[in-house]
């Protein structure tokens, strides 16, 4: 159960942009900025389109290796 939880909770937190730029925009000093806020600021404000594409590449990998282990516990789990 802890581990499905932690797996959800880093899948979520990792695409967590509304509420961060919301509320803050990234905070003073970018002291809230998560991954997400950092591509969109990089893509948009400093137009920075191909490292803001790299970030989102690696960005996704890792949320794509979390999600595997996820969906390789959960049918191990089922079947």
């Amino acid at each position: 159960m802890i581990t499905t939880v932690v797996l959800l909770d880093s899948i979520w937190t990792f695409r967590a942009f509304d509420p961060v730029y919301v509320m803050t925009g990234g905070g003073p000093i970018n002291s809230s900025e998560v991954l997400a806020t950092a591509i969109y600021f990089d893509a948009f404000q400093k137009l920075k389109f191909g490292y803001a594409s790299a970030e989102a590449t690696v960005m996704f990998l890792i949320l794509f290796a979390v999600s595997a282990v996820y969906v390789r516990r959960a049918v191990r789990e089922i079947g």
